[in-house]
């Protein structure tokens, strides 16, 4: 238990054993020894006291002196009294077992908040891993929740350096405080410490952040529909846009598919109607930007979009779709549609219409998405057919949100929480995000999910 609970404090400050030895002025082999478990010292043993003043020495450099005193239970910050308290935290039988799982190694939540910072600073996983100097699959792994570092505090520190520095590029360095709890005017290397820290605890769940992601790409909406995307030109490759292909293969299929699919609507104008079922995983990370800039030609072009989304997603999926259209829906010519139906659990269904002009069509079992194949369709017989199925779809739809310029709180609200000039509420069957600041929004939500996960939310904010 000894080792477990020093591992727990080494976790609260993102630090190591070697780095403690070095505040200790000892060898590292002697709190390893501790760690193991192989030496079992008296709460009064000189190795005991060096641990708890190398913490506090650590904590100090590092401004979490107050995370520390807090975690430990202890009066005030100071070195005697968080010391004192350090010992009998180590010593004591009777420990909350919450604070092991606050701290406990979570690679799927970790990925969630890092995926979340790294969208709100706009960075990609080449850019950071470049900065970071590390290889950029690894980037994709921590996102994707297969890694997590454990014993890099260094590597923590720079990624998280790079995220604080990319975003206050951007101007979202307050929106970032606001995804960490965290207060506003902090100094970029307060922010580095803070994120490290907040990327490591599992207090908040996944849904909740994932309401805040949204609540802060709300925020700076309209920052983000101006934000730098890359060039169309870059993107629409004639060679890709000119291809013959009638069939793609797996990821790397549906994505070439779709620069094909995209960029020769945007050329020829019309109107999209799309619809997946499928794990919208191809989407994210490093591809994300170049589908943002697809889009958003499309729509600079005149292009008119209807999505329907699934009502069987899960409110992750859901709010992480809804966050990634957030700067596109400020168009105004997306309508977000969601269809009751219940899907299938066999099968995954792709279908995305450029009406008269093309189709990227697929049927793929759940979960094989790197052998699905994906159909490009271009005869007209064909096209009136899943156009004559995806109107069908349409009317057995429903609106997914609503967007209105202006404040605007909704009639019968049950539930209501304030934060900063965000409003938000929920109704029996809708919930609302109102941005007070200019420009006015306000959205309205009407997905079950959404709708659950907003009150959800409420809740989490108003108990805390």
């Amino acid at each position: 238990m000894l080792g477990k609970k020093m591992d727990c404090l080494l976790r609260l400050l993102s630090t190591d054993n070697t780095r403690l030895a070095a505040y200790a002025g000892c060898s590292e082999s002697n709190f390893s020894r501790l760690k193991s478990g192989s030496r079992l010292p008296s709460r009064d043993s000189t190795t005991v006291r060096r641990f708890a003043e190398a913490l506090y020495s650590c904590a100090a450099d590092n401004a979490m002196t107050g995370e520390l005193a807090s975690f430990v239970g202890a009066a005030d910050d100071q070195k005697e009294t968080v010391c004192s308290a350090v010992t009998d935290w180590l010593f004591s039988d009777d420990i909350d077992p919450s604070q092991f799982d606050r701290l406990g190694y979570d690679p799927a939540a970790f990925g969630d908040k890092l995926n979340s910072a790294m969208d709100l600073a706009g960075i990609s996983n080449s850019r950071l891993a470049r900065y970071s100097n590390v290889d950029p699959s690894y980037i994709s792994r921590m996102r994707s929740g297969k890694r997590m570092p454990k014993n890099n505090p260094e590597l923590i520190d720079k990624l998280c350096e790079v995220i604080v520095l990319r975003a206050a590029e951007l101007g979202r360095g307050e929106a970032l405080c606001k995804l960490m709890d965290a207060a506003p005017e902090m100094l970029p290397a307060e922010q580095s410490r803070q994120l490290a820290a907040w990327l490591y605890d599992r207090s908040s769940s996944s849904e909740l952040l994932l309401v805040k992601k949204l609540i802060s790409n709300i925020t700076v909406a309209d920052s983000w529909a101006g934000a730098r995307l890359p060039s169309f030109d870059e993107i629409a490759d004639e060679s890709i846009l000119n291809e013959k292909a009638d069939t793609y293969q797996g990821i790397d299929g549906i994505r070439r598919a779709v620069i094909r699919f995209l960029g020769g609507t945007a050329f020829s104008g019309g109107e999209l109607i799309l619809y997946s079922d499928q794990s919208m995983a191809w989407m994210q990370h490093d591809y994300l930007p170049v589908w943002a800039a697809l889009m958003r030609e499309c729509l600079n072009r005149g292009v008119r979009i209807k999505i329907i989304h699934n009502i069987s997603r899960s409110p992750s999926e859901m709010i992480s779709a809804v966050s990634s259209w957030l700067p596109l829906y400020m168009s105004g010519m997306i309508e977000p549609y969601y269809c009751p139906l219940s899907r299938g659990e066999l099968f995954g269904v792709t279908l995305y219409l450029s009406v008269g002009r093309a189709l990227i069509e697929s049927i793929s079992v759940k979960g094989d998405d790197k052998n699905a194949l994906y159909r490009y369709i271009t005869d007209p017989a064909q096209l009136a057919v899943r156009e004559g199925e995806l109107l069908d779809l349409l009317s057995s739809s429903r609106p997914l949100l609503r967007l209105e310029r202006g404040a605007s709180k909704p009639d019968g609200i049950i539930s209501e929480y304030e934060q900063d000039n965000i409003c938000i509420c929920t109704t029996g069957s809708t919930a609302a995000v109102v941005k007070r600041s200019e420009p006015a929004i306000t959205f309205t939500f009407n997905h079950p999910n959404m709708v659950s996960a907003i009150q959800a939310y409420i809740k989490g904010m108003k108990e805390r």
